[in-house]
């Protein structure tokens, strides 16, 4: 069986209690059930009661307590006057302590807990980010591009950050009921591309009113980097590519219309002055190759593979149980694709034929050619990379016997498939990359979402509060030999918005989206949460989160190097 990231849990505001609530009488200047203030009316509550050192406090128009105008130890605010010697913050304390990152907490703000820390970093600043994509350059410096709802220091994005009703549909109580919260306008968004600093800060080298979410990025080395974004006036059709300097200045931009139906869209490099973007379809075409030159920039020339004549049948639609087709450059101009296809229907009790096709697409000629591997033993294609006149490649399929097999093989020229070693996971595990390591090796990454607690865990959140599944990041270390060499887990209480994509978090901040990117022997995984609740720890900065609106939006960096099992 797939399996999927599912909400099953209201949102937890900064106070503790849900961020959305069905509608109560707010705004009446009487404190009704389900209200912590109206208007002017507290109660008894008081900025002191509370646990700060003084300060007014501010009622929300959901009737909520805002203590940001406060000042209390783990506001995030270094207040020495009130005998403050550290505060609660997302980088300092860890990083000066040795980690990667993390929460370094306090609870009476002269001592700091490293409790939080580990291999995690938060970025929140400015105001809003999310739809991460990384990559290192020849150096290993780490960039990011993604989307940004307010600017950068050094750039504008004027009427910024501008906070709109967001109004949404819940289901409580057997009934459907209309929820009103508040966004960052979409209009807002902005794109952006800069470095990643040993801290949790962004150094933008630039940002653009273009602010649809990027797809990929590459690094082509002293030319820059190619980035991939969505146009703003049709998804499924107009794509951006932008050639960016090493000085991050956007040297050409290129407006691409090419549909995409299935699939992430790729860059897909095949030498030092070359790509492709790949696009996968539907019915009348298999996929959309258009190559373009690094130094020559400009619109390219494209290549569509049509549906395929196998054996006297046609064979076109990309099988909904393939949703990782990856596409490899092997040389300058040439590019191969492996993707599963379903040909005709042969019965309600049968169903439709379907293969696997490794396709070549050679711009030198231009010409396409196929071999085909009937039946392979698995259904999806993980990662596939050149090997002489074969293909590495590794498929992850699903089995009746609470499983994931995971094989790696090689797919000849003629269509022959040889199986070097299985892998069994969990049934809890999606296998979602696979990288070849120095050694022969492997490192494979992806989800699990289970009841079970995974160890070792990359940082240490607040502990799990219900039986219910939680969501984890995995990475897997595999010997050549298939073995299994070690493991690390991540997960924490922000990772639960992961689910429909109707909910408020995935609107407002795309939860869903995640890359994954190989670091050495480490696997990072960056995504989006919504801040409308704490990432890792309760005694995360409140004041932050009480100073923005609800559904702002962070991005999260995780790294995980696979541990040693122990005996």
């Amino acid at each position: 069986m797939r399996v999927f990231f599912l909400l099953v849990t209201f949102f937890i505001g900064v106070s503790g209690l849900s961020a959305c609530e069905k509608k109560t009488p707010c705004g009446n200047g009487v404190i009704d059930d389900g209200e912590e203030c109206d208007g002017t009316q507290f109660g008894d509550r008081t900025c002191a009661s509370l646990g700060g050192h003084g300060g007014e406090l501010v009622c929300t128009p959901h009737c909520r307590i805002d203590r940001s105008a406060c000042a209390f130890c783990g506001d995030g605010v270094l207040q020495p006057e009130y005998g403050e010697v550290v505060e609660v913050n997302f980088d300092e304390g860890c990083s000066a302590a040795g980690f990667l990152g993390g929460v370094s907490t306090t609870t009476d703000c002269r001592t700091l807990s490293t409790r939080h820390c580990g291999d995690l970093l938060l970025f929140t600043s400015p105001v809003s980010v999310k739809s991460p994509v990384i990559t290192f350059d020849e150096a290993h410096q780490l960039w990011m591009t993604g989307v940004v709802q307010g600017a950068f220091p050094g750039f504008e994005n004027p009427g910024c950050p501008r906070i709109e009703p967001l109004i949404w549909e819940d289901y409580v109580d057997g009934e459907t009921i209309e929820v009103q919260d508040w966004w960052i306008s979409p209009d807002c968004d902005n794109t952006f591309f800069g470095q990643v600093e040993a801290t949790s800060e962004l150094e933008a080298l630039w940002q653009d009113a273009e602010g649809e979410p990027p797809f990929a990025m590459l690094d082509m080395g002293d030319s820059g980097w190619i980035l991939l974004h969505h146009g703003a006036d049709g998804p499924d059709s107009r794509f951006v590519i932008d050639w960016i300097s090493k000085q991050g200045v956007v040297v050409h931009r290129e407006v691409v219309h090419q549909d995409s139906d299935r699939g992430i869209p790729q860059l897909v490099s095949a030498g030092p002055d070359e790509f492709a973007l790949v696009t996968y379809t539907n019915f009348d075409y298999v996929a959309l190759i258009r190559r373009f030159s690094v130094s020559a920039p400009g619109p390219g020339s494209r290549i569509d593979v049509e549906s395929i004549e196998y054996e006297g049948d046609t064979y076109r639609t990309n099988s909904g149980w393939n949703e990782m087709i990856p596409a490899a450059g092997s040389a300058p101009g040439v590019y191969r694709i492996l993707t599963g296809l379903t040909g005709p229907y042969l019965g309600d009790d049968i169903g439709s034929k379907s293969g696997f096709f490794l396709i070549t697409v050679d711009f030198s000629r231009p010409a396409v050619t196929y071999v085909v591997a009937l039946d392979p033993p698995t259904r999806s294609a993980i990662s596939m990379a050149p090997w002489g006149e074969a293909m590495d490649l590794e498929l992850a399929g699903y089995s009746s016997y609470d499983r994931v097999l995971l094989t790696h093989g090689r797919l000849g020229s003629s269509g022959n498939y040889t199986e070097d070693f299985l892998i069994t996971l969990p049934e809890t595990h999606t296998p979602e990359v696979m990288y070849r390591m120095p050694d022969g090796g492997w490192l494979i990454g992806g989800n699990a979402y289970t009841t079970e607690l995974l160890e070792p865990l990359a940082a240490s959140c607040d502990a799990r509060t219900d039986p219910y599944r939680w969501p984890y990041w995995f990475a897997w270390r595999v010997n050549a030999d298939g073995t299994v060499a070690g493991k690390k887990y991540f997960t924490a209480p922000g990772m639960r918005q992961y689910g429909l994509y109707t909910d408020p978090a995935e609107t407002s901040c795309g939860v869903t989206h995640h890359r994954f990117l190989l670091d050495g022997e480490a696997l990072l995984v960056a995504g989006s949460w919504d801040r409308s609740t704490f990432f890792c720890t309760s005694e995360e900065p409140v004041a932050k989160y009480q100073e923005e609106p609800l559904h702002t939006c962070g991005v999260y960096m995780i790294r995980l190097e696979p541990e040693p099992a122990l005996p």
